[in-house]
């Protein structure tokens, strides 16, 4: 479910990407996106279904990543990740279950910090 919270982390995704890249430091999908987006579901484009009828589709929750999901930063889902992914991904998907609410908080905190971006600011 799509919700104010979750459109104010896009809108907060779209002034990062402008000015960490103004300036030089950078924005990486998915490693930069604000984890309570929707974008941090997804890696690639994809088809979304938008309907006015509440009743329409199933909810399942806010969209994002949640200690409780099973999917990572851009959509991958952890059990492989942590299968087959590098340490770098695991910590980069927040997908190292110990601790996860931390790092979401973490990955939160850093999407919403202050820009411009000071040199050592990287996540």
């Amino acid at each position: 479910q799509v919700t104010a919270s979750s459109l104010a982390a896009e809108v907060k995704n779209a002034e990062n990407m402008i000015q960490d890249n103004l300036n030089g430091a950078g924005f990486s999908v998915p490693w930069d996106v604000h984890p309570r987006s929707l974008r941090a579901e997804f890696a690639h484009n994809t088809d979304l279904l938008l309907t006015l009828d509440q009743g329409a589709i199933e909810k399942r929750g806010e969209v994002g990543i949640w200690e409780d999901t099973p999917f990572g930063l851009g959509g991958g889902v952890c059990r492989d990740v942590r299968r087959d992914g590098t340490a770098a991904e695991l910590l980069g998907r927040l997908c190292v279950m110990a601790k996860r609410n931390e790092s979401i908080a973490e990955a939160i905190a850093f999407a919403e910090a202050p820009r411009p971006l000071r040199p050592g600011d990287a996540r």
